[in-house]
This record gives C-alpha cells, structure tokens and sequence, in this order.
C-alpha cells in the first residue's frame, strides 16, 4: 500500500516538475499565452490520465465529497427524520474522522504539508481582515433576510423567505431554548472549521492538487519569480507553502477542479433548504449562491498572506450566524404572537 502511494505521488509530482522546467528556458522568452479552451483541453487531459493512475483513490475521493448529500438524504427521507443528527455524523465522519485516517495512513511527507500549512495559519491569523468579512456577511445577511422574509409587504416579490419553525420542529429540532441557544453556537463557531478544513484544504489537495493540478508558478505560459511565487521557508526543510496553493505544490485548475469542490460544498445545502423552506425556487437560488460563496472561501485559504484559514472560517462564521439569528428571530416573534394571542 505505501510503495502504491509513493508511485501515486511520483506521478503526481514528476509532470509538473517538467512542465515548470520547460517553462523557465535560459532563453527568458515569454511563450506564448494559452487561451481559456487550450487550458481546458491541458486540465482535462491531466486529470484523464491521474485517473486512469488511479481510479482508487479517485472514487474515494468523489464520494467522500458526496458523502454530505448521502447522509444529509437518508436522514431527511426515513424514519429518522433529523437533520441534526445528519449534521453530527457529518461533522465526526466525513469531516474529521474519515480525513485524518486518510492522512496518517498516506505517506508521511502529506501530513508535513498540513502540519506545514496550519503552522502557517496559526502564525498569520490576519484576525482584522476575519472579523471584517464576518461582519460583513452577518450585516449583509441580516439585511438580506429582513427585507425577504415573507410577510404582507413582500407578498408581491418573485420570492421571500418563509418561517422554518414547523420543519426544524420535524426535523429534530423540538428542543428548549438553552439547547438551542447551544447548537447555535456550536453551528456558527464549529461548522465553519469543520467544513473550511475539510472543502478548503482536504478535499483541495487531495482531490483538486492531485486530479486537477496546473504548474504552481507559471501564469498564461510566463514564469513568476520565485519572490513572487512563495513567501515561507518553514522548518528549514525547503517546505514552501505557495501564495496560490495550499498545501502541495500545485494549484488547482479553475475548471473543471476549483468548480467541482465548490459544487460538491453546495450540493448538500439543497436538500436542507429544500426540505426547511420547502422550495425548490430558494434551494436552487442557495446553491448557486454557495457555489459562488465556496469560490470566495477557496480564495481566502488559498491566500495566506492577504487572508488565509483563519479568515476563512471567521467569514464562513458570519453566514453561519445569520442562520442562527433568523430562527432566533422566528421564535421570537413565535411566543410574541402567541402571548398577544393568550387571553388574559
């Protein structure tokens, strides 16, 4: 098994080793630019033959991304009935556990490159650019929310967004309010790690690095200059964490590999605003709108030193929170409707 995954990651490395040299000639011509098509046609004829190196470790990948969806299917559509147990299991195995077996059992130098990267993290926090997004988002999704939430005034719009309480009740969320007040919390300030290590830095390297690579340094056929290109040395051990790739080496081709984890990080939102909003209409405006949200976040961690993991998360965070404070705010207006209602 180990000597598969060396011969793996000699497959993986070799071809961009080439393609890096070829691109440096002594000559210092610039080549000429490729077009979009003719980057497309490279993507996806690299990503055919890491395939057919090995389909394994593919197919695993491809479900461990759609193993959200799976779960979040099952849960919602048996007896179950809970989306909040679907989001634990979710969290503990898809998210945690399944990605750190896979990274002890995979050679050792892969667990450098995260310990590499999150060292980093640690060491640039870029904590003003975090609570920037987060409030950011949080005050533009407030916003969003109270002037779509469903009531007489916006009655006439296209959409607006109705009261989820029935469904959460459904749905396993019948509990009191310290409980929930909990679970809000544990969803604004867990979920945003959770899903931004294993969307933004598992699933990137493992299946964008591997299936979908282009040249680390090389932009339109030119080479950048190595100051350019890298800003960290860590450890002394010639590790270098690139400003546009995290953590391997390559960055990862916009299409089809940057798309496909961000679809795969929406797909399974579809099903829980589809079943609590009951409307395919916001479930395919949620999804479009988490692709683009999941491009954003990508951005944010492949970018260490404007931004990074720590930001990313503070800005997953803050749409996390609008979720937490539009039900606090249906259950709200619940009891004050209900108490005005009470005779007295």
């Amino acid at each position: 098994m180990a000597r598969q995954i060396e011969q793996d990651d000699v497959l993986v490395r070799e071809p961009l080793i080439g393609r890096v040299g070829q691109n440096t000639a002594l000559s210092d011509e610039k080549a000429e630019p490729r077009g979009k098509s003719d980057g497309l046609r490279s993507a996806l004829k690299v990503a055919k033959e890491r395939a057919a190196a090995m389909p394994g470790r593919l197919v695993f990948l491809l479900l461990l991304g759609l193993s959200p969806i799976g779960i979040m299917l099952v849960c919602s559509f048996t007896p179950l009935h809970s989306l909040l147990l679907a989001m634990f299991i979710m969290h503990a195995l898809c998210m945690a556990l399944i990605p750190a077996t896979f990274i002890v059992m995979d050679r050792g130098d892969s667990s450098v490159g995260y310990r590499t990267y999150f060292a980093e993290a640690s060491r640039r926090p870029n904590l003003p650019v975090g609570l920037l997004s987060f409030c950011t988002v949080f005050a533009v999704g407030c916003g969003l929310y109270a002037a779509l939430r469903c009531r007489q005034s916006t009655r006439s719009l296209p959409v607006c967004i109705p009261s989820c309480l029935k469904e959460l009740t459904f749905y396993g969320f019948d509990l009191p309010m310290p409980a929930l007040l909990a679970l809000g919390f544990y969803f604004g300030i867990v979920n945003p790690v959770l899903e931004e290590f294993f969307w933004r830095v598992f699933l990137y390297r493992e299946l964008g690095q591997r299936f979908f690579p282009v040249e680390p340094s090389v932009s339109d056929g030119v080479a950048r200059p190595d100051s350019e290109a890298t800003f960290l040395d860590l450890e002394n051990n010639g590790s270098r964490l690139e400003d546009g790739s995290i953590p391997g080496g390559a960055s990862v081709s916009e299409f089809p590999g940057q798309l496909l984890i961000s679809t795969l990080y929406a797909s399974y939102h579809f099903v829980i605003v589809r079943e609590l909003l009951d409307s395919y209409t916001l479930a395919t405006i949620a999804l479009c709108g988490l692709v683009l949200f999941g491009r954003l976040l990508s951005y944010y961690c492949r970018h260490p030193r404007k931004f990074g993991f720590i930001a990313a998360c503070f800005l997953h965070s803050g749409l996390d929170f609008v979720v937490d404070l539009a039900i606090l705010w249906q259950i709200v207006e619940r009891k004050s409707s209900s108490a005005a209602a009470a005779p007295v």
